[in-house]
């Protein structure tokens, strides 16, 4: 009765904290990058321009090349229910919800019904994963495809394994990034059941030949155009010290204009998954039993998204999303394993170290860091924390010697402490929340004629208006040459950015001044500055 009862409460939870007050803007702690405040505009921009304006592409900004199935689910989506921020965010509600239901079902055949609850609740309620799925973005329907595949792969049948290739290169359509998954279920098939990487392997050849045949080779230079920029502007390390610096900041770093530290912002806002899921990465193992074939698969996810991550040089945390239903699932499986492992930790010392050590030392360091920072600087802090890290860790893997057993309360208490932290964060946002973007763009279409064409940080607040708002990325991505000349448009929006204002003074020296400035915007910690631009600034 208790368990059912729990189970309906955990349902209403993710019901109601993804489909209640859906226009509010985003929980501010959710991330440290402006993305979460612009990039629903630009993602949604196509799809918006076809139902309104009749032709998705109207200027060089074309992001349905990156993500061409999730472009026609938003077409389809506007079509239907119109062009708005409820619509727009309605497709990632949906795809978390579906998630769901494919990764607890997963959890259920490889693990047992405990395993897969325990994972539904830690991955529902997780405050990254609920933080975007109301927003806009293209990882939560990515993330669809990868537990849909998950789901495949725990069938144990040629079928599922060929329909998880399939989803594998599917993920292609979506976003690019999360093709990583596409080597995963080889690398965990092909240790222990050579004989089943065939199905897999033929149905990720199929997705990839389907994929190539419609869309890929027609587009072929508008893809490498913008995956290139993206890659060499944003992500790739340009030397081997910056790649050194890159997994420094991910493992260790916690300051956040570094915009690189991942392990810290997972220590902070969800420690009990990031600990425990840590433990069974190193602590567990490869187990090479036949039936272990998911556990190796959520090794191999996981191990692979951080480490690819680890080499970025910009880690915004929605790009958690990549491999965070593996570290869940890690984390679902070990804490039913907990005293088990306890007891296999008493009789094997290399392994408590490396099981219990490494997790510990990130969650003590970054917590640490998080608390000391204020009083002593970012710097500092690091240092201290790491010192008294290692001093804590070292007393704590000796300690353990000494207790035989490990309680069995142990694990509902971290699953407990989890959702407490979890809904904190849900109630916390749900009694602060704001309306900041909906009103900026409702505002925006009153004050300006219907016709208008306003340019540059337009595009994100254009779902609650029917402007025609035309994006630039500049150094070289779209739009960025003479769009003055290019689009001849009445207003322009600015951010109050140094690289931004630099740039918009060389193109466009005579707009900004304080005599054309109408308005200006909050987004976020930046601030939007509309300029009607006079007749004589246009070539």
């Amino acid at each position: 009765m208790r368990v059912r009862l729990g189970v309906a409460l955990l349902v209403v939870f993710l019901l109601v904290s993804r489909l209640l007050w859906l226009e509010a803007d985003p929980w501010p702690r959710l991330d440290w990058s402006s993305g979460i405040w612009t990039d629903e505009g630009f993602y949604t921009y196509n799809a918006r321009n076809a139902v309104l304006f009749g032709a998705a592409r109207l200027d060089g900004f074309n992001n349905a090349n990156l993500m061409p199935l999730l472009d026609l689910a938003q077409r389809l989506v506007f079509g239907t229910f119109g062009v708005h921020l409820v619509a727009a965010r309605s497709l990632s509600v949906v795809a978390s919800l579906l998630a769901l239901l494919f990764f607890g079902d997963a959890l259920r055949r490889g693990f047992g019904e405990k395993t897969a609850l325990t994972g539904l609740a830690l991955l529902g309620t997780d405050v990254f994963f609920w933080g975007y799925s109301r927003l806009a973005l293209m990882e939560l329907p990515a993330t669809l495809v990868h537990c849909a595949a998950f789901w495949c792969l725990s069938l144990g049948s040629a079928g599922g394994l060929f329909a998880a290739g399939l989803l594998a290169a599917a993920t292609l359509a979506f976003k690019a990034t999360y093709a990583i998954f596409l080597p995963v279920p080889l690398l965990a098939i092909g240790w222990a059941r050579r004989k089943q990487v065939l199905p897999y392997a033929t149905g990720a050849l199929v997705g990839l030949a389907l994929y190539g045949a419609l869309w890929g080779i027609p587009h072929r230079a508008e893809i490498a155009h913008m995956t290139n920029f993206y890659r060499t502007r944003q992500s790739q390390p340009r030397s081997v010290a910056e790649a050194g610096r890159c997994v420094s900041y991910a493992l260790f770093g916690s300051q956040r204009n570094a915009k690189r530290y991942m392990v810290h912002c997972l220590e902070t806002q969800a420690p009990v998954v990031t600990t425990v899921g840590l433990v069974g990465l190193f602590g567990l193992g490869w187990r090479r039993r036949r039936r272990d074939l998911l556990w190796r698969v959520l090794v191999v996810w996981a191990a692979l998204g951080i480490g690819s991550l680890a080499l970025t040089r910009y880690i915004p945390t929605r790009y958690l999303l990549l491999f965070l239903p593996a570290l869940v699932g890690l984390a679902a499986v070990t804490l039913g394993r907990l005293p088990a492992l306890w007891r296999l930790w008493r009789l094997r010392p290399r392994r408590r170290l490396l099981g219990l050590g490494i997790p510990l030392f990130f969650l003590l360091d970054h917590l640490l860091a998080s608390v000391l920072t204020p009083s002593v600087g970012a710097g500092a802090a690091e240092w201290l924390a790491a010192g008294a890290s290692l001093a804590l860790v070292a007393f704590v893997t000796v300690r353990c010697l000494w207790q035989s057993e490990l309680s069995t309360r142990t694990a509902p208490v971290l699953v407990a402490l989890a959702l407490m932290l979890n809904v904190g964060f849900v109630l916390h946002w749900a009694a602060t929340r704001t309306y900041t973007l909906r009103d900026t763009s409702r505002t925006l279409g009153k004050l300006l004629p219907p016709s208008a064409v306003v340019i540059g940080e337009a595009a994100p607040l254009c779902l609650e208006n029917r402007l025609r708002g035309i994006p630039v990325f500049y150094p070289g991505l779209a739009n960025d040459k003479s769009p003055l000349q290019t689009f001849q448009p009445q207003y322009l929006m600015v951010t109050r950015v140094a690289a931004r204002l630099r740039y918009w003074n060389k193109n466009a020296p005579q707009v900004l001044t304080p005599a054309n400035e109408l308005v200006s915007f909050p987004l976020g910690v930046e601030r939007l500055v509309l300029y009607k631009i006079p007749p004589e600034a246009l070539p």
